[in-house]
């Protein structure tokens, strides 16, 4: 998704009521040719879901942006640079090597980035 569409879910979603949402099946939508479309007990229920979950979807979106910008300004550094893991908080990544538990997702997803 690009910048503009996720603002503009962004604004409708704070325009919108506030939730929670909950589905009673009331009311039909437009289609694209302008003709009502009855909601089913479905899509009702699709659609207060969707609505309920849309602003944590955006932060998550959000979230894992700057995360892979982190990650890929990282995986770009020289092989020397010493840089703090910020996620898992036990050593460093030193030398383009792991120096701390294996099992860290931040230095699993800078290898990734670098194709190792």
């Amino acid at each position: 998704m690009t910048d503009a569409e996720l603002q503009r879910l962004r604004a409708l979603a704070q325009a919108a009521t506030p939730g929670p949402w909950r589905d009673n099946h009331v009311g039909a939508v437009k289609n694209e040719a302008g003709r009502d479309i009855p909601i089913t007990y479905s899509d009702a229920a699709f659609i207060a879901a969707a609505r309920n979950a849309m602003p944590a979807l955006l932060d998550e979106i959000d979230r894992l942006r700057a995360a892979e910008a982190i990650v890929r300004t990282l995986a770009n550094q020289p092989i020397e640079t010493t840089i703090p893991c910020v996620f898992c908080f036990q050593g460093m990544i030193m030398n383009g090597r792991r120096s701390h538990a294996d099992n860290c997702p931040y230095a699993k997803a800078v290898e990734h980035v670098q194709g190792r």
